[in-house]
């Protein structure tokens, strides 16, 4: 039988971000498995952790369209 666990707590955020010129960004941040009384600290923690995922994510993303908008340039598709 698999043991009981404490019941944790999931926030997102979401929002439209108007860029100019017909551009827009969706922005998505969520933080889930948080503890009933997690501190600030703690939060803080995990806040921390999502940046560095996020900026990894960035990175690769980058890199994707990059070889996309090269691979365009030279006719392959």
């Amino acid at each position: 039988m698999p043991e009981f666990q404490e019941p944790r707590v999931a926030v997102s955020l979401s929002r439209k971000l108007n860029i100019g010129n017909y551009e827009s960004v969706d922005l998505f941040m969520a933080i889930s498995g948080i503890e009933p009384g997690a501190t600030e600290a703690e939060i803080e923690e995990l806040l921390v952790t999502g940046d560095r995922a996020f900026q990894l994510l960035k990175k690769n993303m980058g890199a994707k369209i990059k070889a996309i908008k090269e691979r365009r340039k030279d006719g392959d598709e």
